[in-house]
């Protein structure tokens, strides 16, 4: 009995850390102008509904990590 209880709990914490694993995203990507193609330097990029965001940076890149 005590060793299905160790068992047990080893699986709930090790299912515990691999949730908290996929749960972290990356987001990135570049901005540009539709009608010139140039890069949109200095663009704000919000995650709609949060508070989340960045700042493009040289050449409208940018990247979120999000937790």
């Amino acid at each position: 009995m005590k060793k299905h209880l160790i068992h047990f709990l080893l699986m709930a914490v090790l299912s515990v850390f691999s949730v908290a694993a996929f749960a972290q995203t990356t987001v990135r990507g570049q901005l540009v102008d539709s009608e010139t193609d140039e890069p949109l330097v200095g663009a704000a990029v919000m995650v709609e509904g949060t508070s989340q965001g960045t700042v493009t940076g040289i050449g409208g890149y940018f990247t979120q990590d999000f937790a």
